[in-house]
């Protein structure tokens, strides 16, 4: 979303339980996001982040119970402060979570925390992406097939989310395409894509 200094805006998040037997019970609550190189979501305590959104942000219900195939909407309103340090990206995290007797285990008594995030981007003002792909090498994947890896990095102020297709040719005159599709790289970041 933009978002300009002193604006407000509502989001409406539909949250369901897709299990077929079991009402669960969810308590909501807010945290900070990042990517790691590989593009792996990391949650930290909100405000901890020079990038956090999680104090310009309410929400409602903050805990909700839903019987099978059952949905609740979840308001999120967002009001941005009038001044900020600076201009480009801010991020939240709407965190649901539960906690499920582990079956699995055999063992009486063990219990499993589930999450699910819902991840915002809020771009404040004259905020750009600048993409760049800094370096592109032939590797072996884990299951020791070839494959091509990118170093992608984005010296922008506001998150990337490249779309499209990469097309690599050799020497024999052969064709590589690969299509990619909402691979977002944040602001001043890097990311490696294989």
């Amino acid at each position: 979303m933009s978002v300009q200094p002193g604006d407000r805006q509502r989001q409406v998040i539909n949250l369901g339980n897709v299990h077929q037997e079991d009402t669960i019970s969810l308590t909501l609550g807010l945290a900070d996001w990042a990517l790691d190189d590989a593009g792996q979501i990391q949650l930290t305590p909100p405000g901890d982040s020079n990038t956090s959104a999680a104090n310009w942000v309410r929400f409602s219900p903050a805990f909700v119970t839903l019987r099978p195939g059952e949905t609740e909407q979840i308001i999120v309103d967002m009001a941005a402060p009038i001044r900020v340090d600076r201009q480009g990206d801010f991020r939240f995290a709407l965190i649901a979570s539960t906690l499920l007797p582990e079956e699995r285990t055999g063992q009486s008594g063990v219990w499993k925390k589930y999450q699910i995030a819902s991840l915002f981007y809020l771009t404040m003002g004259e905020a750009e992406s600048h993409p760049e792909i800094k370096k592109a090498a032939l590797t072996l994947s884990p299951e020791g097939e070839q494959a091509i890896t990118f170093n992608l990095e984005n010296t922008g102020s506001a998150h990337a989310r490249l779309r499209g297709e990469i097309e690599i040719s050799g020497d024999s005159g052969e064709t590589i395409t690969e299509p990619i599709s909402n691979l977002v790289v944040l602001d001043d970041a890097t990311r490696t894509y294989r």
